[in-house]
């Protein structure tokens, strides 16, 4: 399968198509998909282990998986944001689409709590025109392919994707794959 057809095939996909399997409770075991990551502080070096939490599998074609939860930033501050009610800050984790195990796209995706959990596509911001260190974000664009995937999984556990997604006011453009 072309990389083109598995965006295809997520993107064509809806939220019934796919097979949630949590992995976050300690009792689930492990999807192996994870990263080390070492720090030093100056007194030594710590390693730690960051896992997906969630994975999902494509019932059409079961090579087709995403594992979602590494943490990739946190405490963000995008500016659509303000859309929403009790929110100041976001976090970001990766969703990572695999093919026969093999890692083959990775998307990052915003959360935060506003009255309930939400997921977005981390967009591309588009800038005021003006060319000053203080431009503004105009809007954000997303692809239709990221779009149905967080929307996928958005649905694993949490309710409302079109609605939050219609609230961002991201603009959806052609990726032009």
């Amino acid at each position: 399968m072309k990389l083109s057809e598995v965006h295809e095939a997520i993107t064509k996909s809806r939220p019934h198509d796919w097979k949630h399997i949590p992995l976050w409770a300690s009792n689930t075991g492990t999807g192996f998909h994870h990263t080390l990551e070492t720090r030093g502080n100056g007194e030594g070096q710590t390693l730690s282990i960051d896992r997906h939490t969630h994975q999902m599998v494509f019932r059409d074609d079961v090579s087709l998986t995403i594992g979602w939860g590494i943490k990739d930033s946190d405490d963000l501050v995008p500016d659509f944001l303000e859309k929403f009610s009790m929110v100041d800050k976001a976090r970001s984790f990766f969703a990572d689409v695999f093919w026969n195990n093999a890692l083959i796209h990775r998307e990052g995706v915003y959360a935060f709590k506003s009255l309930e959990h939400v997921f977005l596509p981390t967009g591309e911001p588009v800038y005021s025109d003006d060319d000053s260190d203080d431009a503004e974000v105009v809007r954000y664009e997303v692809t239709p392919f990221q779009v149905s995937l967080v929307r996928v999984l958005h649905s694993a556990e949490l309710r409302n994707f079109d609605d939050h997604f219609a609230r961002s006011e991201f603009v959806v453009v052609d990726a032009g794959e």
